[in-house]
């Protein structure tokens, strides 16, 4: 049964392949035999291991269905000379064939079957692990030619979310008074999500913060720092209002509206926030 299996381009330029297609056809009067590609075609009759069975006849029907060509004759080319492609094996329930530095260079499917044949005896695993260059150089040798491998983006790295430190510290390198504690209170209360989506940027949402203020609270020496909204802690268009209990409410234009529109979702029965009358601005 045929596999799906990677041909690189080393293949292709592969000068030991070539002598052997060539010695193989040398005087030859019969029909031509396409030892190269007959070898490609072993590459997909192979197992996992690179392991296939000693069948000539079978082994035809994977790599040169419509050749009229002994097949024989291809395996004994591929498997001639010190360095052979392929190397033929006996064990004791018949003929076996493997692809010396063939799991070097394949990557099979996770879920393709193990291999269920017998592997070759170690003196010639060792024997090839020596004399394998050409195959090498022919499957195409990693590193150099390589398998072709999909360019894997790094992951980002994990958000750690600031001390009121940190956020107060770095507003204030970018020209922004920031309370920090209020910063970690504020995104530890939604999770630290951002809308529906998980903050990926602390120090973003900071510079995020000081462009919504539109510069109401960069840092001026010996001014008194500007209020802020106790609902979101932005700085701008605050209004200062009562609550139910006669308290103070600082609350931004955004924060009081969507009060308002809440209030009015439950019949004006939402407290203890009830705004009566403006006490500042308009």
């Amino acid at each position: 049964m045929a596999r799906i299996r990677t041909v690189k381009p080393a293949f292709f330029r592969s000068h030991e392949l070539y002598l052997a297609e060539t010695a193989a056809n040398k005087n030859r009067t019969g029909k031509y035999l396409g030892i190269r590609l007959a070898f490609a075609g072993l590459l997909t009759a192979a197992d996992r291991e690179g392991r296939f069975k000693w069948v000539p006849e079978e082994l035809k029907l994977d790599c040169l269905p419509y050749d009229n060509v002994d097949f024989n004759e291809v395996l004994a080319a591929l498997e001639t000379g010190k360095s052979p492609f392929v190397v033929r094996y006996e064990h004791k329930d018949g003929l076996y064939g493997w692809i010396p530095g063939f799991k070097d260079h394949q990557r099979p499917h996770p879920a393709e079957a193990q291999s269920c044949l017998p592997e070759p005896p170690k003196e010639i695993q060792l024997k090839c692990d020596r004399s394998s260059i050409e195959v090498q150089s022919t499957l195409g040798k990693e590193g150099v030619s390589g398998k072709e491998r999909k360019e894997v983006e790094p992951k980002p790295a994990r958000f750690t979310p600031p001390t009121a430190q940190e956020a107060t510290e770095y507003a204030k390198s970018i020209g922004f008074a920031l309370d920090g504690a209020r910063f970690v209170d504020y995104y530890a209360s939604k999770g630290w999500k951002i809308g529906n989506s998980p903050m990926k940027d602390w120090r973003a949402a900071v510079r995020t913060w000081k462009a919504k203020d539109g510069g109401a609270s960069a840092i001026v020496a010996g001014k008194p720092k500007p209020p802020q909204c106790s609902e979101c802690w932005g700085l701008s268009n605050i209004r200062k209002r009562k609550r139910a209990d006669g308290t103070e409410w600082i609350v931004c234009l955004d924060c009081f509206t969507t009060f308002e529109e809440r209030k009015a979702e439950k019949g004006g029965s939402l407290k203890p926030m009830n705004p009566s009358e403006v006490l500042g601005g308009k």
